[in-house]
């Protein structure tokens, strides 16, 4: 799997210990380059109170992205998977237009409201 790259992944890579050092400081401290955008931890424990040394940091920074990769599909997926429940019940809705059942087009209307609603609250986009 080829690892994503990261804003900081420069830094970390410094042969330059001040500049490395404040990569580091900016994940531990949710800085908005590294920690606030989900490259790594949220808390900053990848790095919190940790003596590493500049290979251990790369890796960690590493083995991040290669966990925000498989998050991601895992949110693809569960993205689908309510797009494809909306399909559904469109298609029962159109069914049920057609044959003129008012009680269960005003349900499905209001689940399919109901899920478009909480897909657009809990968007990250």
């Amino acid at each position: 799997m080829k690892a994503i790259k990261i804003p900081c992944e420069h830094d970390l890579l410094s042969k330059n210990h001040n500049v490395w050092a404040n990569a580091v400081m900016r994940c531990k401290g949710h800085n908005p380059y590294c920690g606030a955008d989900g490259y790594c931890h949220y808390d900053g424990s990848c790095f919190a109170d940790q003596e590493l040394t500049r290979e251990q940091a790369i890796l960690e920074v590493d083995l991040l992205a290669q966990e925000l990769h498989g998050l991601k599909q895992e949110n693809d997926r569960l993205r689908m998977s309510s797009e494809m429940l909306i399909k559904q019940l469109e298609f029962a809705l159109s069914q049920n237009l057609k044959s003129g059942n008012s009680q269960r087009v005003f349900a499905l209307r209001f689940c399919i409201a109901e899920i478009k609603k909480t897909l657009r609250g809990n968007s990250c986009e």
